[in-house]
């Protein structure tokens, strides 16, 4: 479990964060060096991390890409929350297609991945953008569930292919 606490000090100029430097896995709990805080690139922003430390820095990282582009540098707190939730739809939506839609023994092509990516957002996309939740999945569900969506898409490019060849001119 991480403990992380930010709050607003000094009449609101400022926020102090904390957090523990334990890493769980299971029953086993070890006390390492990780700092579970850190930078969104050169900005004044920082974001407190739980969960899986690797993915959570993905995020920032991706989080100070995207501010290079905002309009003002992200200054902003009403900047910053969507930047960072952008980032984190697509860091989420990556490892998802990843670790969950692509089984380990088939090897796609760029532009199947592009085909399962584009499913796998067609039927995972927030209702609204900035919609809040999380899927949560049985484990015993999780491999049936990546064959399904694997072999869906599949279905739908075959289903194209055929579409195509039917609209060809034949010799």
């Amino acid at each position: 479990m991480t403990v992380c606490v930010a709050a607003l000090a000094a009449k609101s100029q400022a926020i102090v964060m904390i957090s523990d430097k334990a890493l769980t896995y299971g029953p086993m709990v070890s006390d390492t060096s990780i700092c579970k805080m850190a930078q969104i690139g050169q900005s004044p922003w920082h974001v407190l991390m739980s969960g899986n430390v690797a993915i959570a820095e993905e995020i920032a990282m991706q989080s100070a890409l995207l501010l290079k582009n905002a309009p003002d540098n992200g200054n902003a707190g009403s900047t910053m929350m969507p930047l960072v939730g952008m980032a984190y739809r697509g860091v989420y939506k990556k490892h998802l297609i990843e670790n969950v839609v692509t089984p380990k023994a088939v090897e796609l092509t760029d532009e199947e991945y592009r085909e399962c990516q584009a499913f796998v957002s067609a039927i995972l996309s927030p209702p609204s953008p900035g919609a809040q939740g999380s899927w949560v999945m049985k484990e015993e569900l999780i491999e049936p569930f990546k064959r399904s969506l694997v072999a869906l898409c599949m279905m739908g490019r075959a289903e194209k292919f055929a579409i195509l060849a039917e609209s060809m001119p034949s010799d």
